[in-house]
């Protein structure tokens, strides 16, 4: 991982992993599942938001693209 720059709130990095690798990823996340409490562990619940609204789509939308540049 190469980090870019680290401003006060955000960290931009680059990652390099082969498109295998983010399929794998990708099959991990779509088969995950988790227990827990929301109001018990709320930062869990906003990692679990995150992941499931933000990192897995994000994930699919480059997979899509790297699959059409593919073609």
């Amino acid at each position: 991982m190469n980090i870019l720059d680290v401003y006060f709130k955000d960290v931009h990095a680059v990652v390099e992993h082969n498109r295998g690798d983010l399929e794998k990823l990708r099959l991990f996340l779509d088969k995950c599942s988790i227990d827990y409490d929301g109001k018990e562990e709320p930062k869990l619940a906003e990692a679990v938001k995150f992941v499931t609204e933000k990192f897995f789509p994000d994930l699919e939308k480059l997979l899509k693209t790297l699959n059409g540049a593919q073609g």
